[in-house]
């Protein structure tokens, strides 16, 4: 009687324990699916591979996680330092509005002038993609000096293809049937652009905005580098010139942040808030 009830006992101990264990296995492989877990995990990975890599390496031309991003608070937190933040964000933005106009008026007048298509596929488009960025912003200091002109160019030179081959795109993929439809029934052309066309394109024109306000803020550097007495390409520059590589990363950091908060929360908003319904309608 006693051995059974024994038996009994480890029987149901291990059953027990095996469902608990199960359960646990299965909570702990839920909580590592988790995309905010997943993500956490990476950069907690980035951070420690940068920091074992700075320490082994001992030197101050690659600081480690921690001298940097205290770099790139003190920077921050100087009233200094704004002013070139803010300098950087006006050139990147007028820079994205000419580039987004020439790509944007380029790409479209290809499908109603012959002339104009061969002009913008021949020639327009090609100069512009095929010249480092690097000549542009040589050429640029040469022609206008150290001012806002040249790297402002420099984002419109590098945006603009970004907007005619997307919407290149997207032309090629717009329902003609319900183009020749209204056709029928208006003949007015700049009707049929503003009020069927340029909405079916929405959202190759936001996917062209979204890569382009990435590459101009990663290009600014280059134009500020190389043409500008300001904003963050110059200071980057100065902490170059006087061997602080700390400041260097700290002002990199500064760019990062600002192209992970544009595109993780300011264009994901937007995607999520608009572009989907729109797409749901469609």
């Amino acid at each position: 009687m006693g051995l059974s009830v024994s038996i009994l006992f480890f029987w149901l101990i291990d059953n027990i324990s095996k469902i608990f264990i199960h359960e646990y296995m299965k909570t702990i492989g839920l909580f590592f699916k988790n995309k905010k877990v997943q993500t956490v995990i990476a950069v907690a990975l980035f951070l420690a591979i940068w920091q074992i890599v700075a320490y082994e390496y001992n030197s101050i031309l690659f600081p480690g996680p921690i001298v940097a991003l205290k770099s790139f608070w003190s920077i921050i937190t100087l009233k200094s330092s704004w002013p070139h933040i803010w300098a950087s964000t006006y050139r990147v933005v007028i820079g994205l509005v000419i580039g987004a106009g020439i790509g944007t008026v380029s790409a479209i007048v290809t499908r109603y002038f012959s002339f104009l298509d061969t002009f913008v596929r021949n020639v327009l488009y090609p100069v512009f993609q095929s010249i480092p960025n690097v000549c542009w912003a040589l050429l640029f200091v040469l022609w206008f000096g150290l001012s806002d002109t040249t790297p402002i160019l420099i984002v419109t030179t590098t945006t603009a293809p970004h907007f005619m081959i997307n919407i290149w795109e997207g032309l090629k993929e717009l329902d003609t049937s319900i183009i020749e439809m209204v056709s029928l029934y208006s003949k007015n052309r700049f009707k049929i652009l503003t009020k069927i066309i340029l909405p079916m394109l929405y959202s190759y024109i936001f996917a062209s905005l979204r890569s382009s306000v990435m590459l101009g803020w990663k290009i600014i550097a280059l134009g500020e580098v190389h043409g500008a007495v300001s904003g963050i390409g110059y200071m980057i520059h100065i902490a170059n010139e006087n061997y602080r590589i700390e400041r260097m990363f700290g002002w990199t950091l500064i760019i990062a942040f600002i192209l992970l908060f544009l595109d993780k929360v300011v264009f994901t908003y937007i995607d999520k808030k608009y572009f989907l319904k729109w797409k749901m309608i469609q």
